[in-house]
C-alpha cells in the first residue's frame, strides 16, 4: 500500500479530493472501474496512479470483502494489487484495515499543486533536485 501523505493546512480534503481526480483525469487515457465508491484503475505502464486502488467515497460493502475482490480483480489482469491511501481515503481506517490483512506499506505518494496567475516567486530559496524521467514516473 502506498503512504498517506498529508495535504497543505489550507486546502480541505474535498478540495484535495477535487485536485486528486481532476490529476486522475487528465492523465490520458485511464482503464478504471467504480467498485462501491473505490475507483480501480488497471492500465497496464510504470505509472502507478493509473493502476491501483483509489478509494475516493463512502461504500457499503464489508472493507475485508472489498480488500479480497481487488486482489482478485488485479491477479486476473496480471497486476499487482496497490491500495493508494490519501488523507481522504474511505473508510478512514482502511489503512489499518490492511495492515490486518497483511499488507505493508511502501513508496509515497506525492500530490503537488501550485496557485496560477500570480507573479512567479524567486525560486532561490528552495532546493530543486533534477530527476530523470524513469524516477518520476514511479
Amino acid at each position: 500500500m502506498a503512504k498517506i501523505v498529508r495535504i497543505a493546512r489550507t486546502a480541505t480534503l474535498a478540495e484535495a479530493r477535487r485536485l486528486e481526480e481532476r490529476a486522475l483525469n487528465a492523465s490520458g487515457a485511464f482503464q478504471s472501474l467504480a467498485y462501491d465508491g473505490w475507483l480501480i484503475g488497471y492500465r497496464r505502464g510504470p505509472t502507478k496512479r493509473l493502476r491501483c486502488v483509489n478509494p475516493f467515497y463512502p461504500s457499503t460493502l464489508p472493507v475485508a470483502e472489498k480488500i479480497e475482490w481487488c486482489s482478485r480483480f488485479y491477479a486476473a489482469a496480471g497486476l499487482p494489487a496497490i491500495f493508494r491511501l490519501l488523507p481522504f481515503a474511505q473508510p478512514r481506517r482502511l489503512d489499518a484495515a490492511l495492515e490486518c490483512a497483511g499488507w505493508e506499506e511502501f513508496d509515497r505518494t506525492m500530490v503537488l499543486r501550485a496557485e496560477l496567475g500570480h507573479e512567479p516567486r524567486t525560486l532561490s530559496r528552495f532546493q530543486v533536485e533534477i530527476l530523470d524521467a524513469a524516477s518520476w514516473e514511479q
